[in-house]
């Protein structure tokens, strides 16, 4: 593994703030405030939020709300409110092909029964966007199996799709059970269509190409995946977030992100570290356009905190 200072340079970063506030008393939105995935979306991008069960659609500028879920008492999402294990924790996202049409999927991290469901988002003819939702335990079910791990180690936090496969990202978290490892694994697109779809069920012996990384640690904290985006040539730029959550269920102080550069063969080509003001824990990352070998990407933070608002960041990455 090849880790380096380079290679890497923001250019660019603000708060993402919604147009209008909205909400009530109990789910009042005025930022993102813990964004988690970021995907290419109807002439902009989509970001969802762990804690909330809306999600935000920037165009330029422009911060608008979507609903992903129907409220079940919530909106929003804490441990001082005592609705945290309600929280959809949204963590994965990947634009995928379902019914002959481009959409846009988040889907939970498997870490509590609340958090096997998945959001898909399209366009609507007369342009308004469409959405709904869908139970995919089974993807869970068969994450686990394949990864020999146990219950309490699942924590998908990223996936992208790689041709003709959706790749998800396993985090292992620092304080979790000795099985918690960071991993990929690879569900064929189509039939993960299909379960979305509700049609069939993903079977262990679906999950392919399961891979184990070492990612080291940054500031005394193991590093752990938490976003992916892939490139045409089957190369994946990832994220990596260093926190020293002691379970997957519950936050941990972080020490910083790096951003990452997986090759076609799967190997870990290049780590640099994210030098950024307040050590930002990076969530999210899509690939916003590539000139030769630059690209440009997007990235969201989560600040762990619901009073602050997430940041969008950009980098120009040489390949």
């Amino acid at each position: 593994m090849k880790r380096t200072c380079g290679g890497i340079f923001p250019f660019d970063c603000r708060p993402l703030i919604f147009d209008a506030p909205f909400g009530d008393r109990d789910g009042w939105h005025v930022h993102v405030r813990a964004a988690s995935a970021i995907v290419p979306f109807a002439g902009g991008f989509l970001v969802a939020q762990d804690d909330s069960n809306f999600a935000a659609h920037l165009v330029g500028m422009s911060v608008k709300p979507v609903r992903l879920f129907v409220r079940d008492g919530a909106d929003v999402f804490s441990e001082s409110a005592g609705t945290k294990a309600r929280k959809p924790d949204l963590e994965c996202g990947a634009v995928m092909t379902i019914d002959g049409a481009p959409c846009a999927v988040f889907f939970g991290s498997g870490s509590t029964p609340a958090r096997m469901r998945a959001a898909i988002v399209t366009e609507g003819h007369a342009g308004p966007i469409l959405v709904r939702g869908a139970d995919v335990t089974s993807l869970y079910v068969a994450a686990r199996e394949a990864l020999d791990i146990s219950e309490d180690a699942l924590n998908l936090e990223a996936a992208c799709v790689v041709g003709s496969v959706v790749r998800f990202f396993q985090r292992g978290n620092a304080g979790a059970s000795a099985d918690c490892v960071n991993a990929s694994f690879d569900v064929d697109a189509m039939e993960l269509a299909r379960t979305l779809l509700g049609v069939e069920s993903v079977m262990a012996n679906r999950i392919a190409n399961v891979r184990r990384y070492t990612l080291g640690e940054l500031g005394g904290a193991p590093l752990g995946f938490s976003a992916a985006a892939a490139l045409d040539d089957g190369r994946v730029v990832f994220a990596a977030s260093a926190e020293a959550s002691p379970n997957t269920y519950d936050d941990g102080q972080c020490a910083g992100s790096v951003l990452g550069l997986i090759g076609a063969n799967q190997e870990i080509d290049a780590m640099w570290s994210v030098d950024a003001a307040g050590d930002p824990k990076i969530e999210g990352v899509a690939i916003e356009s590539i000139d030769a070998d630059v690209a440009t990407v997007c990235a969201v933070t989560d600040p762990d905190d619901p009073s602050l608002s997430a940041d969008l960041l950009r980098f120009r990455l040489i390949l």
